[in-house]
């Protein structure tokens, strides 16, 4: 087994809520895979955009918050997105491509957001704890 370790990768990831709103009751039926082919089709938005197209890996999972501030019960339905900016994709510094892929990371979410009628999205990109809202 071939291992090479890539020193300079920044690592995303963002959870976000399928259901417009709080104070909902979890009333959206999309699946994952709807959720994947939606991520898809914004990461090509994305790559026609900025060249950089994100890759992700993305789960169901649950938001928890206090009910006073909307969450309804069992949780808000979510998806939580993991993505991995590996400069050794691009023939770009390296410098020059993380802070690109940071960019089209943040254009992605922007455009889920959007989609999904989001007013806010948590996300972590690098080290950086970033608060999304529109």
């Amino acid at each position: 087994m071939n291992i090479t370790r890539i020193e300079n990768a920044v690592s995303a990831s963002a959870v976000i809520g399928i259901n417009a709103g709080y104070g909902h009751k979890n009333n959206s039926n999309a699946t994952l895979s709807e959720i994947a082919e939606l991520l898809k089709e914004k990461a090509l938005k994305v790559e026609d955009e900025t060249g950089i197209y994100v890759s992700a890996v993305i789960g169901n999972s649950k938001c928890c918050y206090k009910t006073d501030w909307g969450c309804p019960e069992g949780g808000e339905d979510t998806f939580t997105l993991n993505a991995d900016c590996n400069p050794k994709y691009s023939s770009l510094p390296a410098e020059e491509y993380i802070k690109n892929w940071q960019i089209a990371f943040l254009r992605l979410i922007e455009l889920i957001m959007e989609k999904l009628e989001q007013s806010a999205v948590t996300a972590k990109v690098g080290g950086e704890l970033l608060y999304l809202n529109r």
